[in-house]
C-alpha cells in the first residue's frame, strides 16, 4: 500500500498520507479545508448503530457540528449509496458515549467498531459550500484491525 500511495502522491502532489501511531492511514488533499474535521463536540451519543453512515449521522447531529455550519453557511451534500443491507438482525450494534472529542476523533472510533475508512469531501460552487462524510466497511463490525491483533 505504501508503493500505491507513494506512486499516487507523486502523481498529484496536492495528495499526502501518512500512516499514524495505531497504523491508521490519513490521505489528505492539501486543497481541502479540513476545520470541520476540527470541530470539538462535547458530546456524542452513538446510539445502537448497525453501519458507519448510521454512526456518522449521531456526529453531524452534535449541536456544536450544526451550529458549525450554520455560522459558515454550510450545507451537507447528498451522498446516495446503493449498499443497503437486506436486514440488520444479528449485526453488531454500536453504542457508545463519547466527551469531548474532534469530529475527527469521534469518526476515528467509529473505524475501531466498524473497520474501514471514513472519506470526508467538500465542494464549493460559487459562494455555496457543500461537504459530505462517508463510512466504508471492509470487514464485519467489531473485528480487529491487522495493528490491533499484532498488539495482543
Amino acid at each position: 500500500m505504501r508503493e500505491v500511495m507513494t506512486a499516487l502522491s507523486s502523481k498529484d502532489p496536492t495528495l499526502t498520507w501518512v500512516i499514524d501511531s495505531t497504523g491508521q492511514m490519513r490521505v489528505s488533499d492539501k486543497r481541502a479545508n479540513l476545520d470541520i474535521l476540527h470541530i470539538r463536540l462535547k458530546r456524542v451519543a452513538f446510539r445502537d448503530a448497525s453501519d458507519p453512515n448510521t454512526a456518522i449521522r449521531d456526529i453531524l447531529a452534535a449541536p456544536e457540528f450544526q451550529e458549525y455550519l450554520k455560522e459558515h453557511r454550510i450545507q451537507e451534500g447528498t451522498v446516495f449509496t446503493n449498499v443497503v443491507p437486506s436486514g440488520t438482525r444479528g449485526i453488531p450494534r454500536f453504542s457508545e458515549l463519547l466527551n469531548d472529542v474532534t469530529v475527527e476523533q469521534a469518526l476515528d472510533r467509529i473505524l475501531q467498531f466498524f473497520p474501514g475508512l471514513w472519506v470526508y469531501s467538500e465542494c464549493t460552487d460559487g459562494s455555496l459550500e457543500r461537504f459530505s462524510i462517508k463510512g466504508f466497511e471492509v470487514r464485519p463490525p467489531g473485528t480487529l484491525h491487522s495493528s490491533q491483533e499484532k498488539a495482543k
